[in-house]
């Protein structure tokens, strides 16, 4: 894996195939509200990716003792400056004993003083959010926006994403096709404006009316056609037409 610059993130080059099985792993998670995105950052620009992995797996561990039931699937992402962070999904399946917000509350705490106290007490809660989101393409293309699928798979001492309790996802997984991997793959990479790979520093990905299409159809693909305005109203977070969602997803509101 390697890499190039491109706005804010340095892309990681990665094998195709690695990228569809992500893919085809994420589209698998059956649907559940209590569907929760984490982002975990150093305070120090940290680089090494194999020193970076165990402090998220310390996390994970610890977590784990506490939330046995948990499953988190989690991906690397690399600054500009080099300094490495994690964007991680952690999810909970069936009924709760405490409302979605209310969860994610409890949870926020949990993960951020585990996370402190793992960094030495050197990390921002602002930089290390905790957010009650939910699956859609929007939530993929956010996971995958440091990932570029036109490299090799290289030997190397870190994988670029991971899951934790596996067994826990596939307990609560559904088939996945090649055509709807196909469909979310062409919407993270092939809609964007310059050719994957090809992007400089100062070029911004943007959404087209391809990636209105490429949704639709992924939507339609997966049995759920009729939740297209409910996906719009979901990530905007009111009724829009699909010119002002283009809008939006292109406002820099999507984070």
């Amino acid at each position: 894996m390697s890499t190039y610059l491109s706005n804010d993130v340095v892309k990681l080059k990665c094998s195709c195939a690695s990228v569809r099985r992500f893919i085809k792993t994420y589209l698998s998670i059956q649907e559940t509200d209590y569907w929760f995105r984490q982002t975990l950052t150093f305070k120090d620009n940290r680089t090494d990716e194999a020193e970076a992995k165990v402090y998220l797996i310390r996390l994970l561990d610890s977590l784990r003792k506490e939330f046995p039931q948990m499953p988190a699937l989690f991906v690397q992402e690399r600054q500009q400056r080099q300094g490495i962070h994690y964007h991680v999904i952690f999810l909970l399946f069936g009924p709760q004993p405490l409302p979605p917000e209310d969860t994610r509350a409890q949870l926020k705490k949990a993960i951020f003083s585990r996370w402190k106290s793992i960094n030495g007490g050197k990390v921002h809660e602002q930089a290390n959010w905790l957010t009650l989101r939910g699956k859609n393409l929007i939530g993929l293309d956010y996971l995958l926006k440091g990932i570029d699928p036109t490299g090799k798979q290289l030997t190397r001492a870190t994988h670029w994403n991971g899951v934790r309790l596996n067994h826990i996802l596939k307990a609560n997984a559904k088939p996945v096709t090649k055509k709807e991997v196909s469909a979310a793959f062409s919407f993270v990479f092939n809609r964007r404006r310059v050719a994957v790979g090809k992007q400089t520093p100062t070029e911004r990905v943007r959404y087209t009316k391809d990636s209105i299409q490429g949704m639709k159809a992924y939507l339609e693909w997966t049995g759920a056609a009729a939740d297209w305005k409910t996906c719009k109203r979901d990530i905007v977070g009111k009724n829009v037409s699909d010119v002002d969602f283009l809008a939006y997803l292109n406002s820099g509101a999507i984070c």
